[in-house]
């Protein structure tokens, strides 16, 4: 993207497409690293765990990414446009929240903060299905008129959801219960 830009391939207006790829990028590193979990149930898919850290950062970066894109190129970091912005386009608290998310996510993913907050680290690390259902309501706020991303990406992320639901039924009953 960084190249592209530099050559000029997104003139006359980089930062539409550029918004719009960085948050792409995003969506689907998300949708991948939500996917490790499910695939790791098939044996031959186990040596995915590795790399799910890697999923979950890169989404991270590519979240960060979005938001600094959109603060230079379409606020130019304007105070006041961002104001303004805030009170017109509701999506960005969606964002935002999916962006927090993330960031709480990427900062406790080192081995010393597994240690850390033992048993809680999981539990925190659960909160990426609430900053998918974030994503979701952000790509569906947003949309003028091509609704195919936010379709696409609400069924991936609710399968994965569905299935992680389906799963630990058991317990989400038992908690209810409670």
């Amino acid at each position: 993207m960084f190249g592209s830009l530099l050559l000029g391939q997104y003139f006359p207006d980089p930062g539409k497409l550029l918004m719009r790829l960085s948050g792409i990028w995003a969506c689907v590193f998300v949708a991948v690293a939500l996917s490790v979990t499910p695939l790791m149930s098939l044996q031959r898919f186990r040596v995915l765990s590795r790399y799910r850290r890697f999923l979950g950062l890169s989404a991270f970066f590519y979240s960060v990414l979005h938001l600094v894109i959109y603060l230079i190129l379409f606020a130019g970091l304007s105070w006041r446009w961002i104001r303004s912005d805030l009170v017109e386009k509701p999506y960005i608290y969606a964002g935002v929240l999916a962006l927090a998310i993330l960031f709480a996510l990427a900062a406790t993913s080192t081995k010393k903060m597994m240690k850390r907050l033992g048993r809680n680290w999981k539990r925190l690390h659960r909160l990426v299905y609430l900053a998918a259902i974030a994503i979701g309501a952000h790509l569906w706020w947003q949309v003028k008129s091509d609704t195919s991303l936010a379709i696409i990406f609400s069924l991936v992320f609710a399968a994965l959801l569905g299935y992680r639901i389906a799963v630990n039924r058991k317990r989400l009953r038992n908690m209810l219960s409670s």
